[in-house]
Order: structure tokens, then C-alpha cells, then sequence
């Protein structure tokens, strides 16, 4: 190995862009369902914020707990469910199993978006045999992953399917970062985190990783501040924005 620090990718938003899919998936759940206990409990009806309320309580969640932020903001506390809970079934479990329903017709019909920039980067940084993972609370990570044809450069994904088999708690506690770098055989100081969830950045200074780089695409001051705010050593628009000669 050249370098002596092993690198923690986020995938969505630092890799590949699914964020917009996601937030429509969501928008369209939380809206049906907000404007029917809105009917029924006579309450007035608050639409889903697709940026405020995506960025402050969904994004880079587990997606249940996401969920059950969310409504637990609105003072909805709907019981947990089971496995056995169909999508049209007022649960936790229920509405989590139509949001992604929703989240596969669009990933079917849309696809990910590919950041050029930072497939260039990886590229790089493989052929300088730096250990990179990739940590994700996506379901669909492994997915999205093979769609954008990416999964190749990683020597490790930590994802809610391994998570549950090593019983990882999800963002914002560091658990599946820990174990990312664990596999790659580092530890939290000798390794690198890019994120660019308020979670997920929160999850990695948590974790007491040596540098958390909170990633923007393009110009949003305010989601900047937001991941400082979180904890972010640094800002970066790109991933070429990384320069250490420990990589």
C-alpha cells in the first residue's frame, strides 16, 4: 500500500447523485399520508419540505428511522409494525416498505447520476492502491453501486444488509464507519471520511476520525454552514479538492 490513510466514501451525493429520487420518493409518501391523517384528524395539512425537512430528518438515516423522525416532528407517533405489514398498512414498517416502492420505480425508470469528478478521483486513487469503503444506510446501495459501475475501486461496502448482520447502529452514531475501516484495517484516526449528510458527518466526528470532509456539489452556503455546524473539518466541492500526500 502507498499511503498510510484509507478513505470512507458516503455513495449517495459524494459518489453518485440519488438524493433528488429519494426526496421525490419521500415527498409523494409523506405528503399521502399527511394530507389523509390531515382529513381525518381535522388538522391542517403541512406538506414535506423536499430540502429542509429531507435534509433535517431523513437524509442519511436508516430509512424507518428517517421516517419515524420525521412524524415524530409532526407528533405522529405511529407503532413500529412487523415484517408481515403490507405498504398500504399505517406503520412504521408499512409506510417504509411504500416509500421504497416508490424510491425502485424511480431508480427503474430515472437511474443515478454519476459525479465524473469523482469517479476520476477513485480511479486515482486506486492506482496509488489507497484502501477505500464505501458506507451507505441505502438499501440500495449495491444496486446503485453496479448501476453507476463504480463498485469495482471499492475493497469494502458496509451497508444496512451487513449492519444487520453485525448489528451496526445506523447514522448518526459511527458504527458503520468503525467497521469500515476495520475491515480495510485501519483505525478511525489512520482513515479519511467523505459525507455529505448532516448524519453522516455527525456519525464520523463521532467516531473520532482523523479529517471529515463535508462534500457540496455546486453553490449552497447554506448546507455548507449546516456541515460545519455537524462537524466537518473542511468543505470540498470535489473530491480532487483532497490533497494529502498520505493518499
Amino acid at each position: 500500500m502507498q499511503g498510510d490513510k484509507a478513505v470512507i466514501l458516503d455513495m449517495d451525493g459524494v459518489l453518485l447523485k440519488t438524493h433528488h429520487l429519494h426526496a421525490m420518493a419521500w415527498k409523494r409518501l409523506f405528503d399521502e399520508f399527511l394530507k389523509e391523517h390531515s382529513e381525518v384528524n381535522q388538522t391542517e395539512f403541512i406538506p414535506f419540505d423536499e430540502i429542509n425537512d429531507y435534509r433535517k430528518y431523513v437524509d442519511g438515516m436508516p430509512r424507518l428511522q428517517g421516517l419515524q423522525n420525521f412524524l415524530l416532528s409532526r407528533r405522529i407517533d405511529l407503532p413500529w409494525g412487523s415484517d408481515n405489514d403490507t405498504d398500504n398498512d399505517h406503520t412504521i414498517i408499512g409506510l417504509g416498505k411504500r416509500k421504497q416502492r416508490y424510491y425502485q420505480e424511480l431508480l427503474n425508470t430515472k437511474g443515478p447520476k454519476v459525479f465524473k469528478d469523482s469517479v476520476e478521483v477513485i480511479k486515482k486513487w486506486t492506482n496509488h492502491h489507497v484502501p477505500m469503503a464505501v458506507v451507505s444506510s441505502s438499501q440500495n446501495c449495491k444496486q446503485v453501486l453496479a448501476m453507476g459501475r463504480v463498485e469495482i475501486f471499492f475493497d469494502t461496502i458496509v451497508d444496512p444488509q451487513l449492519a444487520a448482520k453485525q448489528d451496526l447502529k445506523g447514522k448518526p452514531e459511527p458504527d458503520y464507519f468503525v467497521h469500515g475501516a476495520e475491515l480495510l484495517g485501519f483505525k478511525p484516526d489512520q482513515s479519511y471520511v467523505v459525507e455529505d449528510s448532516l448524519a453522516g458527518v455527525k456519525a464520523a466526528k463521532k467516531g473520532g476520525f482523523s479529517k471529515v470532509f463535508g462534500m457540496v456539489h455546486g453553490e449552497d452556503s447554506e448546507k455548507e454552514n449546516q456541515l460545519r455546524d455537524a462537524g466537518a473539518d473542511a468543505i470540498i466541492h470535489s473530491l480532487s479538492e483532497i490533497h494529502d500526500p498520505e493518499l
